[in-house]
Parts: structure tokens; C-alpha cells; sequence
């Protein structure tokens, strides 16, 4: 169903454990609560999978392993665009609002610039209905980029690449727009 004039929260985290596949999780929500800034910041939660099967009842999510040939290969200012591009295109081509996303971690403005403009040609949406936060500590601070990270975690610390081959959460990386 196409959702109209509402805002698509989006959180990103990648496991970030320095061994390949990297797994990168986009978090998807309709809930403006989970795009507020926790009053103390907390600290990483790491639950289960029956834990966090009860928060997809209300949220979505993507994930994307990226490998050392693809890291290697696109240039280092595409990159995230290319992985936000990837976790996000099925989602956002089904949505008729704005997008707001949450980004764990220092970006340059050009890499961010990159990401704007890219998930912008890919989903054919106007760059005005995007906007894009990033910081340091994000996946401590709000509750949506959180939960990113508690998946990124969970399948780095349960699943093999041959089992997440199979996740019907999986998309695979875009090549270009």
C-alpha cells in the first residue's frame, strides 16, 4: 500500500567487526518516537532474535553483506550511497512522503551529498524529501539506529553467509543508478 504525506524514519548501522561480509542493516519505521533522541544516552543493546522479532511487528528492515572485492572496488565517496541505495529501494519506491534518515557514524558532506543524490535518482524522489543526520555514538542516542545496530550485531554473532544467503531480508548491492 502507498503511504502519502508521512515521513519514513530510516536507521543505518553495519556491524562494523572488520572481517568480511560487512552487515549492513537499514531499519525502517512510520513511528516519530523512534527517531527521538534518547534523554540519556544508553547503552548498545544486544537481545536475541526473539527479542527483536517483536519491534518487526511495527518496523521493517534490510540487510546487505558487503564484501571486500565490492568495499575495495567502489570508489570510497560512492559507498554509502551505494549501500543506503541498496537497503533502501524496495522500500522507498512504495512510499509518497519524506524520508528522514539516522547514519551511525562521521560522514563527509560529500559522501553524504553522494547518498542524497543517489537515493534520490534511483527511487525517483526529489532530493528536497530526503533529509540525512549522521554522528558519532547515533546507535546509543536513538532508539531506531539502536535497533539497526542490535540486528547488525545479532546476525554477525548467529549467522553464516550461507544462512543469510537465504534471509528474505536480504538485497543485493546496486551496481549504479
Amino acid at each position: 500500500m502507498l503511504e502519502r504525506g508521512r515521513t519514513l524514519f530510516i536507521a543505518y548501522d553495519e556491524s562494523n567487526h572488520g572481517r568480511f561480509p560487512e552487515i549492513c542493516v537499514a531499519v525502517f519505521s512510520l513511528n516519530s518516537k523512534d527517531f527521538e533522541k534518547y534523554s540519556n544516552p544508553t547503552s548498545k543493546k544486544h537481545s536475541g532474535a526473539d527479542d527483536f522479532s517483536g519491534k518487526l511487528i511495527t518496523k521493517d528492515y534490510s540487510l546487505l553483506l558487503l564484501n571486500q572485492i565490492d568495499k575495495e572496488r567502489i570508489k570510497e565517496n560512492e559507498l554509502l550511497g551505494r549501500i543506503l541505495g541498496s537497503l533502501t529501494i524496495q522500500k522507498l519506491n512504495f512510499f509518497d512522503g519524506s524520508f528522514s534518515f539516522l547514519i551511525d557514524g562521521e560522514w563527509a558532506k560529500s559522501k553524504l551529498d553522494y547518498t542524497k543524490d543517489f537515493i534520490s535518482e534511483i527511487n525517483s524522489i526529489e532530493k528536497e524529501k530526503i533529509s540525512i543526520q549522521c554522528g558519532k555514538d547515533f546507535d546509543k542516542l536513538y532508539p531506531l539506529v539502536n535497533f539497526a545496530d542490535e540486528i547488525a550485531y545479532w546476525h554477525y554473532k548467529n549467522s553464516t553467509p550461507e544462512k543469510l544467503s537465504t534471509n528474505v531480508h536480504l538485497v543485493s548491492l546496486l551496481e549504479s543508478a
